[in-house]
């Protein structure tokens, strides 16, 4: 993984191996993430679309959690040939506010545009996040599934995750969860 300097928009973050590369959103990247985003990915989140202006204040707040050092760190995921935004990946360390993780451990998310999906890019953008929080002290990367998802799922089982027990998030919601230790 290389760490390469970035303008100060990018908070000077970003990794990278070679076909994808990781940088922290900005705002100007809102645009593309709507356009982006389509019924499978909403079903996976709130069931909801975003307006511009919503995910805009998403990426400051996001922002802002890069500023502060965590707990979560949220990257656009680029595909580098093409020099554009092909979905999102976000790691949550804060065990308190996310179910099914504990001290130590982050919890990963992610979503790619459907023009992109199918060519192992989200597999790439969770190793080099994994790399990250290795960086940072993480002990444990857990991906959390959707039993009706099997897109997460067969990505999680390619990353080398293990299967561990099933969880009931606090609204009821009954998800997978797949481990690698750091």
């Amino acid at each position: 993984m290389d760490n390469n300097e970035a303008d100060d928009d990018d908070l000077g973050v970003w990794f990278t191996d070679g076909v994808v590369s990781l940088k922290p959103l900005q705002e100007k990247d809102a645009a593309a993430h709507v356009a982006g985003g389509d019924p499978a990915q909403f079903k996976w989140q709130d069931g909801t679309a975003r307006s511009q202006a919503d995910v805009q204040q998403w990426i400051r707040d996001r922002r802002q959690e890069w500023q502060r050092g965590g707990p979560a760190f949220a990257f656009g995921i680029w595909e580098n040939h093409l020099d554009c935004i092909v979905g999102v990946i976000k790691a949550n360390t804060d065990c308190h506010s996310v179910d099914g993780i504990s001290s130590g451990e982050a919890a990963l998310q992610f979503g790619l545009y459907a023009d992109y999906r199918g060519r192992g890019y989200a597999a790439r953008a969770i190793k080099l996040t994994a790399s990250f929080l290795d960086e940072r002290g993480v002990k444990r990367a857990v991906i959390r599934a959707h039993p009706d998802n099997p897109n997460a799922i067969r990505v999680a089982e390619r990353c080398g995750y293990t299967r561990g027990p099933d969880i009931t998030t606090k609204e009821g919601q009954r998800l997978i969860r797949y481990f690698l230790d750091l």
